[in-house]
């Protein structure tokens, strides 16, 4: 049987992180510089946030917000999903589905250890990417029955 990977073997360490007082444009230019999608919001060294580019585009960008006055702190989301280093990429993935999110910082007794993306277990484990394609199916195919089940949409319309 073939071993599975611990989250501290596929994480990023090093995670790119900002200040409470940042702007968004320093944010987006961190984010550009690294070519990442999200970033850890911290005051000193204790995680208090963390800031995606769809936290950026829906709550900066559609509310026409201004990018130089918005702080990270403004933006972030604060209840913080995470999971521990030694947790299996089963376990992560399920989290993630669970949360429909696709990233997460790894923490030991609240230390930001690194950083975990879907990118990053699909890279190094891509037998799991069957798994998650057929999730995310059925997630869909659940969906659709729901919503034909509680509405008056056509399949066609779904």
């Amino acid at each position: 049987m073939r071993r599975t990977l611990a989250v501290a073997e596929m994480m990023s360490i090093n995670p790119i992180k900002c200040r409470l007082e940042d702007n968004i444009v320093t944010v987006s230019k961190l984010m550009k510089k690294y070519n990442i999608s999200s970033i850890v919001v911290c005051d000193e060294n204790e995680v208090k946030g963390l800031i995606t580019v769809d936290d950026i585009v829906q709550r900066v960008v559609a509310n026409n917000e201004n990018l130089e006055t918005t702080k990270a702190k403004q933006v972030m989301t604060t209840d913080v999903v995470s999971v521990s280093p030694t947790k299996s990429v089963e376990e992560v993935i399920e989290v993630m589905n669970s949360n429909s999110i696709s990233q997460l910082p790894v923490m030991q007794e609240k230390k930001l250890m690194g950083f975990v993306t879907m990118k990053d277990i699909l890279r190094l484990e891509p037998a799991l990417f069957d798994l998650f394609t057929k999730r995310l199916e059925d997630d869909e195919a659940e969906r659709r029955r729901f919503i034909q089940k509680h509405t008056n949409v056509s399949s066609d319309d779904i």
